[in-house]
């Protein structure tokens, strides 16, 4: 390394002189210099250079080359996405429908999502099980808990109370987040009812009042005519 920086050194010295004499325009003076220094020509010193390459200088000297690009880190793998079942969703039903001895139902579907069961029928083989029949899949259609494309691919009912008791004792937490939805469901359903029956009794109210109204009218009349057919009583319109 030093006895290539000492041989560039040389050369611009060389070149320096040359420089010189050149100036002086005693060209004899100068192409004798250059033979007695076997100095070489400028078109050999440029080829040199770029023999060289554009990293190194004449006189051999490093340069410093341009930063390695940074090679791209490998992807990070993605995180499997957990699909969160709210037990808000998990539907419980009454089947057949107003009949008596009717059972509560759950899907099984539904109960292995909420509890993040893979292979329920496997882990849980003693459950009650049944297929769907047709009505209970239309009727699950028809109150937007299904639609009609998953009715068609073999549901399965689990009776609710054993889907109960075994929350209660293996999904403690499951359990306690389903029962807080039953209970606003209940508390919904009331204040439901409440407003029903407050309508009922409303309108009630509302057909006592016109048909009093009506007998007073009624009465008017028999009053002023002096005669009071009854087939004339003034009725309400429902």
């Amino acid at each position: 390394m030093h006895a290539s920086m000492a041989a560039g050194s040389g050369w611009r010295y060389q070149i320096e002189q040359l420089f010189v004499l050149a100036t002086t325009q005693d060209t004899v003076h100068t192409a004798q210099w250059l033979n007695n220094r076997n100095v070489p020509s400028v078109d050999n010193i440029l080829s040199t250079n770029e023999a060289n390459g554009p990293g190194r200088s004449g006189g051999g000297e490093d340069v410093p080359s341009e930063e390695k690009e940074k090679e791209p880190s490998p992807p990070s793998e993605k995180k499997q996405e957990v699909v969160y079942f709210p037990a808000s969703k998990l539907l419980e039903y009454e089947w057949p429908r107003g009949a008596e001895g009717a059972e509560h139902y759950m899907l099984q579907e539904q109960v292995a999502e909420f509890l993040d069961i893979r292979g329920i029928q496997r882990k849980y083989p003693d459950l009650n099980r049944r297929p769907l029949d047709v009505e209970e899949r239309r009727y699950l259609v028809r109150m937007g808990a299904v639609t009609e494309t998953l009715s068609n691919m073999g549901l399965v009912a689990l009776k609710s109370e054993q889907v109960l008791e075994l929350m209660a004792e293996d999904y403690s937490s499951k359990y306690l987040e389903y029962m807080a939805v039953v209970e606003q469901r209940q508390t919904q359903e009331a204040l439901r009812q409440k407003i029903l029956e407050s309508r009922r009794l409303a309108h009630r109210e509302v057909k006592e009042r016109q048909l009093l109204q009506g007998c007073k009218l009624t009465f008017l009349l028999c009053k002023n005519q002096k005669t009071c057919p009854t087939e004339e009583i003034y009725q309400p319109q429902a």
